[in-house]
């Protein structure tokens, strides 16, 4: 029965890792696309796209980024100090 339960944690921590490693990665290649982005264009360029809506994809990852806030936000002003 322990033998079992033991297979079984690992399978989920390597699943859990894979599925933490696969993030990491996606993060990784937005965030490359950001930078050269921003690496390529010129300040004429990027006022331009400034002034144009955003896409559809855009305001997807906006409100995906403001829930996530919504989350945190109070976690993250909480002073450690205050009991």
């Amino acid at each position: 029965m322990s033998k079992s339960i033991s297979i079984a944690v690992f399978v989920a921590s390597l699943i859990a890792a894979g599925a933490v490693a696969a993030q990491g990665m996606l993060v990784n290649d937005a965030a490359d696309k950001v930078i050269k982005k921003y690496q390529a264009a010129s300040c004429d360029q990027l006022t331009a796209q400034k002034a144009e809506p955003p896409s559809e994809k855009e305001k997807i990852a906006l409100d995906f980024l403001a829930r996530i806030r919504k989350l945190e936000w109070p976690s993250s002003t909480k002073s450690p100090h205050r009991f």
